[in-house]
């Protein structure tokens, strides 16, 4: 029977080759195997390292994608149904109003608000520099410190969706400036999510 091993079965054949040689055959060619196993072992282990690699950017590419916040900084920003400078003016956002980045066209950025209404704007309305928050409690008033104790300011009595800018917190209670300027401490629980 023939080995595994080629060079084993030339003794069959070429009765010239001593034993010697045949053995340092023999060696070479098994060196030769474990080289192409080791090698091949690289190339696997680079094959997954990449994978890794691109799951990891493809994961960090969605989160950015799916929560990227961006806050009004313009006292009126014009939204419009469709993003064209030619297409009519529908309504108007608050400054620090905050925004969910859903889609890009071009200068043009289609975005959802709190209350979950989708509306075009140019991005030259908008900023990611600072966090903003809207109010999710029916009214309130700004408190002068970041505690229920403390007294309240009677200047604006303020609204569900009017907009702030987050300025620092203490916990969960955050000092807001208003889009008309006041400042003021408010809990977290009267707040939608911090963007």
């Amino acid at each position: 029977p023939f080995s595994e091993y080629p060079n084993e079965n030339k003794k069959f054949v070429d009765k010239n080759i001593t034993r010697g040689q045949e053995d340092l055959l023999l060696i070479n060619e098994k060196g030769k195997f474990f080289r192409n196993i080791q090698l091949h072992q690289v190339e696997h282990n680079d094959w997954i390292r990449m994978n890794y690699i691109l799951i990891i950017i493809f994961i960090i590419f969605l989160c950015w994608s799916e929560t990227h916040a961006i806050c009004v900084h313009t006292q009126k920003a014009e939204i419009k149904a469709i993003p064209s400078e030619k297409a009519i003016v529908v309504g108007h956002l608050n400054k620090y109003t905050p925004l969910e980045l859903q889609q890009i066209n071009g200068p043009w950025l289609l975005t959802k608000d709190s209350a979950g209404f989708q509306t075009w704007l140019h991005r030259s309305h908008v900023t990611k520099i600072y966090k903003c928050t809207a109010l999710k409690a029916k009214r309130t008033y700004l408190l002068s410190g970041p505690g229920w104790y403390y007294t309240k300011k009677r200047r604006k009595l303020f609204k569900r969706g009017n907009s702030f800018k987050v300025l620092k917190n203490s916990g969960k209670w955050y000092l807001l400036e208003s889009f008309n300027g006041e400042i003021g401490w408010l809990h977290k629980i009267k707040l939608y999510s911090i963007n």
